[in-house]
């Protein structure tokens, strides 16, 4: 039955369930106070469960707030969320410079928060996002690559522990052909994968990069897309039916995934991401 209403204790209790039955560590004594800080937020923002296929298994909540909202400051003063690393405070201080913007947190089971989210209510150029000074090295690096393939930037995840970024890049127009796929990963010296996995890619609604300031080349490369619970391509991978059958919704009555395939010289593997709590009137609208 569909809940009309999310309480803290809910998603506390689903967060905690998912990550067992996933297989995933849950460390309360991390998660729990950050719940608590920003108890007002989850319970009234879209908010995402997710998890990979990556033999480690990982759980972590995402959330994204509307206008107005900075669950970022509001971790920091809290204590509960560090930004030492001068390279990203600066990258953040001027994100938040490029215009109108959203912005969330990713809490992982065991490390915290791990990402902080700012996505731009207007989308912004690669120029203008490259025109940052703050950005890693080797995202100037690969400026061909981005000016040809993104288009416009909608979001930037800044992950503080592995000290890396997403940029999310809009795919707009009709949808990516087979050949445009493996053109882009071709691009980046990645093999194409099979003729089931490409068509999945070609329904991409988002294309992100991952670019480190600790590594030279981009980490990895991701397709997102969009599925109704009952469309999502299990077939891919032996663990992604039950990673679906286990995920708990806040309205039984939306069960929607983003899902992504991640390539890049660490491995390929892929992402679920399920619409755990929607929030309608948010402009971001999961756009990560």
């Amino acid at each position: 039955m569909a809940r009309t209403e999310l309480s803290i204790d809910d998603l506390s209790r689903d967060f905690a369930g998912f990550t067992g039955s996933v297989r995933a560590r849950y460390d309360r004594a991390v998660v729990d106070p950050v719940l608590t800080e920003l108890s007002d937020l989850w319970t009234d923002s879209w908010v995402g469960l997710r998890t990979t296929t990556k033999p480690r298994r990982e759980s972590s909540l995402r959330m994204l707030c509307g206008p107005g909202e900075n669950p970022i400051d509001r971790l920091v003063d809290a204590n509960l969320l560090k930004l030492d690393d001068h390279r990203i405070s600066a990258l953040v201080s001027d994100l938040r410079s490029l215009g109108p913007i959203e912005q969330g947190v990713d809490l992982e089971s065991t490390r915290g928060v791990e990402k902080v989210w700012l996505c731009f209510r207007e989308p912004v150029s690669s120029d203008d996002l490259l025109g940052l000074a703050t950005l890693p090295q080797s995202i100037y690096d690969h400026r061909v690559h981005l000016a040809k393939q993104t288009g416009r930037i909608g979001a930037v995840g800044v992950n503080l522990t592995e000290k890396s970024i997403n940029v999310y890049s809009i795919v707009e127009g009709e949808d990516l052909g087979t050949g445009d796929v493996a053109e882009i990963l071709g691009q980046t010296g990645i093999s194409p994968p099979g003729d089931d996995e490409l068509t999945v890619n070609t329904q991409a609604f988002r294309i992100y990069r991952t670019f480190g300031w600790d590594a030279p080349d981009m980490r990895r490369i991701c397709f997102a897309t969009r599925f109704l619970a009952e469309d999502l391509p299990v077939r891919l991978h032996p663990d992604l039916a039950s990673i679906a059958a286990v995920t708990p919704f806040a309205d039984g009555n939306l069960r929607d995934f983003n899902f992504y395939t991640s390539y890049g010289p660490a491995g390929h593997y892929y992402k679920v991401q399920a619409m755990y709590r929607f929030k309608e009137q948010l402009f971001y609208k999961s756009r990560t």
